[in-house]
């Protein structure tokens, strides 16, 4: 669901290199005016095909692609309202910045009010070797949003930029594109840059769409196992069903969010579900201890508060049944009644 009018809309895209390599098969997307959608997944998925084919510099084989209702399919890609970000900024080594953003014409008012909206006042008359990681990519991207452009595709540009500045540019462009009312497409190997920057969430694999929905429902409740195991860090635990589980009809895998497991001692209460077992290994983070845990059937990370009380062996690890996923023998969710969504996930903390 598009936040406001219907921006971009791609159309059964296909698109093949050779007889064995189908990087795209049938891909629908549509992004509203202000939407930010953001596409994962793993390398060779054709995600930075995908974008390629939005911009026009690669023809697709079958399909098309349509920007505030008009067919672009066959149009130039100067000739698009696009802008393509990749992670080089691919400056002119011995131009100015301004002459950068300008792409070597004068600047007009609006180029100076973009350059000092996007932090680049008193950087005008330097050249792009004396300027940081981050800079140069707000170079690249004053440049790409000079022409006020309808779309904004973003091929991981911020992966080479230190956490800091990859956290300020990523806010900056999310504002500008909300303020400007652009369709933007991110394409990125960071699933939680992913949930935390796109409106919605999109995953690619094998050059079809697996998944989309909003980024907390499809990190709550995954259609596969392959998106379970993609998405957070650490990925959702995920361990065969055995004996005495409480598992709907044909469920052969659970799975269950790191968080959403609580380390205590035993016996486990009649309302809750669990296992007894051992912890293995515990990993220290500034922000919570990451519990490694030995039940039958396998090991499951549990996420708990820094320096939180450790039980002693054997602990139980426990969860609420709700916050459950189970996958058939496919790989493939169970519709289960009564299961949480991501927006119910993100309004509590988990049951103690």
């Amino acid at each position: 669901m598009s936040r406001g009018g219907e921006c971009l809309k791609v159309c059964g895209v296909s698109k093949r290199f050779d007889r064995r390599m189908t990087a795209l098969d049938g891909v629908d997307l549509m992004v509203g005016d202000g939407e930010r959608l953001a596409i994962v997944g793993p390398s060779a998925a054709g995600k930075s095909t995908l974008l390629r084919v939005i911009a026009g510099v690669e023809r697709p084989d079958a399909g098309s692609v349509w920007i505030d209702q008009r067919e672009m399919t066959h149009m130039p890609a100067w000739k698009r309202p696009v802008r393509l970000l990749i992670q080089e900024p691919a400056l002119v080594p011995y131009w100015l910045v301004e002459r950068n953003v300008t792409f070597g014409s004068r600047p007009s008012a609006s180029d100076r009010a973009l350059i000092e909206q996007l932090g680049l006042s008193g950087l005008e008359r330097r050249r792009p070797a004396t300027l940081s990681g981050g800079q140069r990519q707000r170079v690249a991207l004053a440049r790409a949003l000079r022409g006020n452009p309808r779309v904004l595709l973003l091929d991981e540009p911020l992966s080479r930029l230190d956490p800091p500045a990859r956290l300020e540019l990523r806010t900056l462009i999310a504002e500008l594109a909300t303020r400007r009312q652009l369709a933007t497409v991110l394409v990125t190997h960071d699933a939680v840059e992913a949930i935390t920057f796109g409106h919605r969430l999109a995953v690619l694999i094998r050059g079809r769409i697996a998944q989309v929905d909003r980024p907390l429902v499809v990190y709550a409740q995954p259609d596969t196992v392959e998106i379970a195991a993609m998405l957070g860090d650490p990925p959702m635990n995920l361990i065969p069903v055995s004996a005495g589980m409480p598992a709907p009809g044909g469920a052969a895998w659970l799975g269950i969010r790191a968080e959403r497991l609580v380390l205590g001692s035993p016996p486990i209460a009649p309302q809750a579900f669990g296992w007894t077992g051992r912890i293995v290994h515990v990993e220290s983070r500034a922000d919570c201890d990451l519990v490694r845990f030995q039940v039958p059937g396998g090991l499951v990370w549990i996420r708990r508060r820094p320096q939180e009380p450790m039980p002693p062996d054997p602990a139980a690890a426990v969860f609420d049944p709700r916050d459950a996923v189970w996958f058939d023998r496919d790989g493939r969710r169970i519709a289960v009644a009564g299961a949480r969504s991501g927006e119910v996930l993100s309004q509590r903390p988990p049951a103690r």
